[in-house]
């Protein structure tokens, strides 16, 4: 059966959780836990296209999807049940506004409206300790969009973000953030620093 307006996809690696890393060549378990995000497989391989499909992908690209996409959850009597969109085995359908960008041939290419963000390790000094891995709202466009790149924020600007709009991802075992377009509040070109010294 063909879907009319929903990916099929099934989960990158065949997992639905991304339990372990590898770190100095041994993989280590990181988490357990299926209640938290972080650990929810984000990453999906599409298996069938829409008879809608207005985006150009193609059946095995991989898409960057929605934490709930493959999270299972609890019921109102504590049952387990898998993500909304199960079909069966491990057969998704997601819905348009649940994916926000696709890869095909080791490339990203972002939806209108999205964009994929690097962040930036926090700049310290003696006077004031931020207390966080990466700089608050703040990081180098990696991936953009037309919208972007007509305004002239293409991959290597760095750029400010509206407050808590950095939606986390684990991608090929880097750190990005997939933001909405509309998070840009202020841009430079690669070569300048958006960041007071």
């Amino acid at each position: 059966m063909k879907p009319l307006r929903q990916f099929l996809v099934e989960p990158l690696g065949g997992v639905n959780y991304v339990h372990t890393e590898t770190i100095g060549g041994q993989e280590i378990i990181m988490s357990v836990d299926e209640i938290n995000a972080d650990t929810a497989n984000r990453q999906a391989v599409v298996i069938e296209v829409p008879v809608v499909n207005p985006y150009g992908v193609m059946k095995g690209d991989i898409l960057l999807v929605h934490h709930n996409v493959f999270r299972a959850h609890l019921d109102n009597m504590g049952y387990r049940r898998p993500g909304q969109g199960f079909v069966s085995d491990h057969t998704y359908s997601i819905a348009d506004d649940q994916w926000y960008m696709y890869k095909r041939d080791g490339k990203w290419t972002a939806r209108e409206g999205f964009a994929l963000v690097k962040p930036i390790l926090a700049k310290q000094d003696l006077v004031i300790n931020k207390n966080c891995t990466f700089e608050p709202g703040a990081g180098v466009i990696v991936v953009t969009n037309e919208e972007l790149r007509a305004q002239g924020i293409v991959e290597g600007c760095e750029v400010r973000l509206t407050p808590f709009s950095e939606y986390y991802f684990r991608i090929d075992g880097e750190d990005y953030y997939r933001i909405y377009t509309t998070d840009v509040c202020l841009w430079k070109p690669a070569e300048t620093d958006l960041l007071p010294t």
